[in-house]
């Protein structure tokens, strides 16, 4: 069966009938809004949790080059390279690497 094992937020139950990690949001990643859970976590005192996904966005944004959105378990790219929310996000991410304390 699937696994529930992924390195990004999926945008659909990784364990429901319809889920398909390449599928629009029926299970792909999406960075803007890994983007706002990393922030909210952050910001509501859940460092590690931040942190964690924080780096699991710039890896697979790395791997994925720029990707518009990726698969939650193998960051594989979907959609358009090069994507601007995806740098934007990345950008911001990459501007306090300490992170917010």
């Amino acid at each position: 069966g699937l696994g529930t094992q992924t390195s990004l937020v999926p945008s659909y139950d990784l364990r429901g009938a319809a889920y398909d990690g390449s599928r629009y949001w029926r299970g792909p990643a999406w960075f803007n809004v890994n983007w706002a859970l990393e922030r909210g976590m952050r910001q509501y005192g859940a460092r590690a949790s931040a942190d964690h996904l924080a780096a699991s966005m710039l890896n697979a944004a790395a791997a994925s080059r720029f990707a518009e959105y990726v698969d939650p378990r193998t960051a594989t790219a979907h959609g358009s390279t090069g994507f601007g929310w995806t740098a934007a996000m990345t950008l911001d991410l990459l501007a306090c690497p300490v992170r917010r304390k």
